[in-house]
C-alpha cells in the first residue's frame, strides 16, 4: 500500500501524524495490538528547498577547541585559561534577571559580533534543503 504513495504524500502524511502525535499522551509500557483500516485524504503543499551551506558549529568539540586555543596562544596561554575560567565562573553565577546580567549582555553585543565574524570564516558544510509542509488530513 505505501509503495503506491509518492514521496511528497508520505512526507506530508508523516508531518501531519507528527503534529497530531505531539498532542497525544505517551504510551505506557506494554504491548499493543494494532489492526486498523484507514481511508483518508491528504491535501496541502510540500515545498522542498535547495541544499544550503552552513557553519557546523554544533559539531565542534568544545573541549578540544579550547585546548587548541590555549596551545595556540603560546606564552599567553595561561592568561587565556585565566580569562576562560573567569568568564565561565561569571556565567555560572549570574542570575538571569539581575541588573548585572542585563548589563553584561549589553556589553557582550560587540564581542558576540566578533565571534560571529570568526565563525563565518570556518569551513562550510552542506545540508539537505528544508522541506516545508502545510497539509490537512481528513
Amino acid at each position: 500500500m505505501l509503495n503506491n504513495l509518492s514521496t511528497q504524500v508520505l512526507r506530508a502524511l508523516s508531518k501531519a501524524l507528527e503534529v497530531e502525535l505531539k498532542s497525544r499522551e505517551e504510551l505506557t509500557p506494554g504491548s499493543y495490538s494494532v489492526d486498523e483500516t484507514l481511508s483518508m485524504t491528504v491535501k496541502g503543499k510540500v515545498d522542498k528547498l535547495e541544499d544550503e551551506s552552513y557553519t557546523p558549529t554544533i559539531k565542534i568539540a568544545h573541549k578540544a577547541a579550547l585546548a587548541l586555543l590555549v596551545r595556540n596562544c603560546g606564552i599567553t596561554g595561561q592568561a587565556a585559561l585565566n580569562a576562560l575560567e573567569c568568564a565561565m565562573t561569571q556565567a555560572l553565577e549570574v542570575d538571569e534577571q539581575s541588573e548585572t546580567y542585563i548589563q553584561a549582555i549589553a556589553d557582550l553585543e560587540r564581542a558576540e559580533e566578533k565571534v560571529k565574524v570568526t565563525l563565518g570564516k570556518l569551513p562550510k558544510a552542506k545540508r539537505t534543503g528544508k522541506t516545508k509542509i502545510v497539509v490537512k488530513v481528513s
